[in-house]
C-alpha cells in the first residue's frame, strides 16, 4: 500500500472527527435560572449538543435547554437516539398547552377559545349552508371523509383538505411569505423565504406575521392595497402588461391603494391588540374608539396604547413607538349617519368582490381542463398540476394531505372564479338595519368527480337560507370625497 498516497485522506478525516466532537459537547448544569421568573420545572441544562447542529439564537426569556420545549436527549451523540423523543413543533395545538401552558397558563387557555384557533365561525357557515343541523367548536371535530356520498360530507373533506390552509394546525402552503409556524409560533416566530429565521420569540408580531394566513383576497391583504389575480395570466382581470411577477403568497396581485392607517405607519397590532385577539367575538374594535373619543361617556381611550396629550388624543406605535395624533371627526355627516351607515360606507377606496367560488374535487388525473388555472393559491395543488401538465413522465395519483391529521388522501381540490372584480363598493344591511360594506365571501358551487370519471356532484350550492351577502370591514380607508352623500342616496336608491 501507498502510505504516501493515503495520508491527506486520513488526515482529513481525523480533523472532521475532531471539529465534530468539538462542536457536539455536553456543558456542566448551569447553577442559576437562565431568565427572571423561570418556573422550577424548566431545565438550566445547556444545549450545546443540540446547537452545533442547530445554530439557533435564543431571546434572553426563552434561554434554556433545547429538551425543555422540543424534548429529545440533548446530551446524546447519536441523532437517531438525540431525536427519538423529540417534538418538531412544540408549540402545535397537541402540544401547546404542555410545553408553552408551563409559563404561559393563561394566554394558551385564551387562545385555545379565540376564533383564530377554533374558526367556529367559518367552518358552522359553510357547514350550515350545506346541511348541518349541529354547530361545531372547533376544526378538529370536522369528520375525515373518504369518498364523500353527501353534500355535507363533501364539505367537510373540503374543509379539511383545501379551505383550512390557515390555521394554528398547519404551517402553511410552501410559498415563500406563507410558511409560518404551528399553534403560539404562528405569530411569535419569525420565518423568511419559507424558512425559520431565528428562534427569537416576538412578544410583538409583526404585520408580515398576520399576512402570512391574512393574504389572498381576505382582510389584512387590503390593507396593504394588495388584490389578488386571477390563477393565469390569460384570465388577468384588468390584464397586467409584463414579465411574471414574483409570488410570495403563491398568486399575483394587482397593487391599488392602501389603507390610510397602513400609510401612516400603523401595524396589525396597533388596532387588533392580543387580549382583543384572544377574547370572544363581543370585544370588537371600532372606529369610535379612536375617532370619538371626546364624545364617549367617561372620555377614557379604550386603547392601550392611546393616551392623552395637552388635551389631543395620541396613539404610540407598538413595534416603533412613533405617537401620532389621532384625528377628531368634526364633519356634521358623522352626525346625520351615525346610527344608520357604518363608517366604511363612505370611507372605504375599494373592497372585494370575488362572486362564485367553484370548488372541484377529481379522484383522478384527468387534468388538461385546468393547464390554464394551474396557479390555484395552493402550492400542493399548483406543483401536483404542473408536473402532471407540463412534466413527461411524472404523473402522479390525485391526492392531497389532510390539514389535520397529516395523511394523503385520494382526491385533489381544484378551484375557479366565476367573477373577481373591485370595482364598485356593494353594500346590504346587517341585523339592525345598519347600512354595511358587504361581499359574497360564502357563495360556493361544489363539484365531485370521482376516479372513474363519474360525477357524483355538480356544481350544488348553498342552501337558500345561506345570505347572499354578509358584511365586512374593508381595511381600505381612505377619505370620503366631496361625494359621499351621492353614494349613500345612491345606494338607497337601488335598495327601495
Amino acid at each position: 500500500m501507498n502510505y504516501t498516497k493515503q495520508a491527506p485522506h486520513f488526515f482529513c478525516i481525523l480533523i472532521y472527527v475532531c471539529i465534530l466532537f468539538a462542536g457536539c459537547t455536553n456543558e456542566t448544569p448551569e447553577s442559576k435560572p437562565s431568565s427572571p421568573g423561570e418556573t422550577p420545572h424548566l431545565s438550566t441544562r445547556a444545549s450545546t449538543g443540540c446547537k452545533a447542529c442547530h445554530p439557533f439564537t435564543m431571546d434572553p426569556s426563552h434561554n434554556f435547554s433545547c429538551s425543555t420545549c422540543h424534548n429529545g436527549d440533548a446530551a446524546s451523540f447519536d441523532k437517531t437516539t438525540a431525536h427519538k423523543t423529540a417534538i418538531a413543533r412544540p408549540g402545535h395545538p397537541d402540544f401547546m398547552a404542555d410545553v408553552c401552558g408551563g409559563c404561559h397558563e393563561k394566554m394558551v387557555k385564551d387562545v385555545q377559545q379565540s376564533l383564530h384557533f377554533t374558526l367556529r365561525k367559518e367552518i358552522n357557515t359553510v357547514r350550515k349552508a350545506f346541511g348541518a343541523t349541529a354547530e361545531l367548536t372547533g376544526p378538529s371535530q370536522i369528520s375525515e371523509e373518504n369518498f364523500p356520498t353527501t353534500p355535507l360530507a363533501l364539505v367537510d373533506d373540503l374543509l379539511r383538505r383545501r379551505c383550512l390552509r390557515c390555521h394554528l394546525y398547519y404551517p402553511g402552503d410552501s410559498y415563500g411569505a406563507v410558511v409560518h409556524g404551528t399553534g403560539c409560533a404562528a405569530c411569535h416566530l419569525d420565518y423568511q423565504e419559507g424558512r425559520l429565521s431565528s428562534h427569537r420569540f416576538l412578544a410583538k408580531p409583526s404585520d408580515k406575521q398576520c399576512l402570512s394566513c391574512h393574504y389572498s383576497n381576505f382582510v389584512g391583504a387590503d390593507y396593504y392595497g394588495k388584490f389578488e389575480q386571477d390563477f393565469n395570466w390569460e384570465y388577468w382581470t384588468p390584464f397586467s402588461a409584463g414579465e411574471e411577477q414574483d409570488r410570495p403568497y403563491g398568486v399575483g396581485r394587482h397593487s391599488l391603494r392602501p389603507d390610510i392607517h397602513q400609510l401612516n405607519g400603523l401595524n396589525c397590532i396597533d388596532c387588533h391588540s392580543g387580549p382583543a385577539l384572544k377574547a370572544n367575538p363581543a370585544a370588537k374594535i371600532t372606529c369610535a374608539f379612536c375617532h370619538l373619543w371626546k364624545q364617549q361617556k367617561d372620555g377614557t381611550p379604550q386603547l392601550a396604547n392611546l393616551s392623552l396629550e395637552n388635551n389631543a388624543l395620541v396613539l404610540t406605535t407598538k413595534l416603533t413607538n412613533r405617537k401620532i395624533k389621532v384625528p377628531q371627526l368634526q364633519h356634521p355627516a358623522h352626525t346625520q349617519y351615525a346610527d344608520t351607515v357604518a363608517c366604511q360606507v363612505c370611507h372605504a377606496q375599494w373592497s372585494f368582490a370575488d362572486k362564485g367560488t367553484h370548488l372541484f374535487r377529481q379522484d383522478n388525473t384527468d387534468y388538461d381542463r385546468w393547464e390554464a388555472l394551474t396557479r390555484q393559491g395552493s402550492s400542493e395543488v399548483e406543483f401536483q398540476l404542473e408536473a402532471s401538465l407540463f412534466q413527461e413522465n411524472n404523473e402522479t395519483a390525485a391526492v392531497m394531505t389532510d390539514k389535520f391529521s397529516g395523511q394523503t388522501k385520494i382526491g385533489i381540490w381544484l378551484k375557479g372564479y366565476g367573477l373577481r372584480r373591485w370595482e364598485e363598493i356593494e353594500t346590504c344591511r346587517d341585523a339592525a338595519g345598519i347600512l354595511q360594506v358587504c361581499r359574497s365571501l360564502h357563495n360556493l358551487h361544489l363539484t365531485y368527480v370521482n376516479g372513474d370519471g363519474d360525477l357524483l356532484f355538480d356544481s350544488i350550492g348553498m342552501s337558500n337560507e345561506t345570505p347572499g351577502k354578509i358584511p365586512y370591514v374593508p381595511h381600505t380607508t381612505g377619505k370620503a370625497g366631496p361625494f359621499f352623500q351621492n353614494r349613500i342616496q345612491q345606494i338607497n336608491s337601488r335598495q327601495r
